[in-house]
């Protein structure tokens, strides 16, 4: 799956909008988790685009977004949110995600 210019330009800036909302209960660690994730289902082809509109990754950052600035939702729901994606979660076991993000967020994406 390839990534046009202006969605990475996206992309970059709702990473760095989320991180500085969320900066007080995700921990950077767990950011980082994230990106790798992403990063990693990229390069080894594992993540579809459904829709040729829409980039899944800023659907579910977008997605994340709203939780965090308008619904003010807690920590796990927005970890949770930017895990939903069908291929993902084909690829992340429950331990996994339940050591780096917690019970809570492992049940949200079950």
């Amino acid at each position: 799956m390839t990534t046009r210019p202006e969605e990475s330009k996206k992309i970059r800036y709702l990473y760095r909008q989320l991180r500085t909302l969320t900066q007080s209960y995700i921990l950077p660690e767990q950011w980082m988790a994230i990106r790798r994730i992403w990063k990693e289902a990229k390069a080894d082809n594992q993540i579809s685009r459904p829709y040729p509109k829409v980039h899944p990754l800023l659907h579910v950052m977008q997605t994340a977004y709203i939780l965090a600035q308008e619904m003010s939702t807690r920590r796990s729901s927005v970890e949770a949110a930017m895990l939903y994606h069908p291929d993902l979660l084909r690829v992340l076991d429950d331990d996994f995600l339940q050591q780096t993000f917690g019970t809570s967020a492992c049940n949200c994406c079950r």
